[in-house]
């Protein structure tokens, strides 16, 4: 009778570990990249929803004839809430943001020339970069980390 040895070839434990620990560092590098990049998009998706909406002012300052005549349902606003001021939360399916108009009158109006759009991150919402985003009547957008603020005409 012949007995024949087959020599079986494979990784050794050692060998698949160093492989897994490679793979390890290589995700936790992808994943801090890909979590910049939602907090990054997130935060440019607000900035255009302030920009249309300052520019919705604006178009609608022809038809009213005066900013303060413009009720804040016709810029993206539900109305007034029990709170007696106007806030929605954006975006609508997944809440990242509230949305604020500032000065606002009492019967729902926007409530001077002096108009600021402010968006304010969520507390608890980690897909912001906990910047507080606003744009005022001239067209100014500003971002603001702690007390840094940056302003872009």
């Amino acid at each position: 009778m012949v007995t024949s040895k087959i020599k079986l070839k494979g990784f050794s434990l050692i060998e698949l570990l160093i492989a897994i620990a490679i793979i390890a560092v290589l995700m936790g590098f992808g994943y801090a990249n890909y979590q910049n990049y939602i907090k990054n998009t997130n935060q440019e998706r607000v900035k255009v929803k302030l920009q249309n909406m300052a520019i919705n002012i604006e178009t609608q300052t022809l038809n009213y004839k005066k900013v303060t005549n413009i009720p804040i349902n016709q810029i993206g606003f539900n109305g007034l809430n029990t709170n007696n001021d106007a806030s929605f939360l954006f975006p609508a399916s997944d809440a990242l943001y509230q949305i604020r108009i500032e000065p606002l009158s009492s019967d729902g109006k926007i409530g001077g020339d002096n108009w600021q759009l402010t968006a304010t991150p969520i507390d608890g919402v980690s897909k912001t970069n906990n910047e507080v985003v606003s744009i005022d009547y001239q067209g100014i957008l500003c971002i603001t980390v702690d007390t840094k603020k940056e302003c872009n005409p």
